[in-house]
């Protein structure tokens, strides 16, 4: 059964938390945009011209609003009205650049001791 009236590339789509309206990106010209359907009344509409590359959509737990995930950034949606605003995030990261050098080390040394395709390490003392 075809639920939306595009024929175009789908990307994510979420339903509301009542069940009457589904929001999906469509593909058309310089990327996907934001359209809704009601699905009782079969009438769609575009909710937001956004023009963005591999997009995904995320309904809010009350359902109020729609959190879209695109080109590195996330944008709040107003899923009644369309309208958008950018949530700004920041964060720090402490990286242990010694700890992960030997993590990978030692993990590596591991999965070659484990699964090398040959049981005997084709004659190497891999231990010491």
């Amino acid at each position: 059964m075809r639920i939306t009236t595009h024929t175009s590339d789908l990307g994510d789509m979420e339903l509301s938390k009542d069940g009457e309206k589904l929001f999906y990106m469509a593909h058309f010209e310089k990327g996907y945009d934001l359209w809704v359907t009601d699905l009782r009344k079969k009438d769609t509409k575009l909710l937001s011209k956004l023009a963005v590359k591999n997009p995904t959509l995320q309904l809010s737990s009350d359902g109020k609003s729609l959190f879209l995930l695109a080109e590195g950034r996330i944008m709040k949606i107003d899923p009644e009205t369309g309208k958008t605003e950018p949530v700004n995030i920041s964060g720090e990261m402490t990286l242990n650049y010694a700890g992960e050098k030997e993590y990978i080390f030692d993990h590596s040394w591991r999965q070659i001791k484990e699964k090398f395709y040959v049981e005997d390490m084709q004659g190497v003392d891999w231990d010491h």
